[in-house]
């Protein structure tokens, strides 16, 4: 199975990101726009495991979460990565960052065992990858305002990524809860 750890998003905030994908699209000649049910904020990219190491998975997420209190993050911004010819445009996040870097960074540390990512960490909401837009993206931006949404961080999710009838889909398979 496929799976990373994630921040999932509250229905509004859903609601809000799915609005602003309808703006971006009168841009674009094509994207491919990100199912509103699919919007997260990736922790770490795991990759292909066995079902047995869930519980491993679970553990890890346990302790990271322990010593983190809930916090806020907040939208700020549109931005994008070029990808060979096309763009992946997000959604990037302001608030208490040293609050996520630090659960990220415990998160990593429990996962000792499992691959690094090389990149830096980089938190953002995709809202659509191989999108080739008409206009340049600093327009876009110009034309694009973000609200300045609150996401309440409280628990974090194992997903599962999974084709469900030729349908990209992510299910939560295990969470826990930031210490209260």
């Amino acid at each position: 199975m496929r799976v990373f750890i994630a921040i999932n998003l509250e229905e509004d905030i859903k609601g809000y990101l799915r609005r602003l994908q309808n703006n971006i699209s009168q841009y674009c000649h094509y994207a491919n726009f990100t199912r509103p049910d699919n919007f997260h904020i990736t922790l770490k990219f795991i990759g292909e495991i066995q079902k047995d190491h869930i519980a491993i998975l679970k553990n890890a997420m346990d302790e990271a979460t322990a010593v983190h209190s809930p916090f806020y993050l907040q939208l700020n911004k549109i931005g994008c990565f070029d990808r060979r010819g096309s763009k992946i445009i997000w959604a990037g996040l302001g608030g208490d960052l040293k609050k996520l870097k630090k659960l990220y960074i415990c998160l990593e540390n429990q996962l000792k065992d499992v691959e690094k990512d090389s990149r830096v960490y980089s938190p953002h909401i995709t809202l659509a990858r191989q999108a080739s837009l008409t206009l340049p993206f600093d327009k876009l931006k110009e034309n694009i305002k973000i609200d300045k949404k609150y996401i309440k961080v409280k628990d974090i999710y194992l997903m599962q990524s999974t084709r469900e009838n030729r349908v990209l889909t992510y299910r939560p398979i295990a969470k826990s809860s930031l210490k209260q």
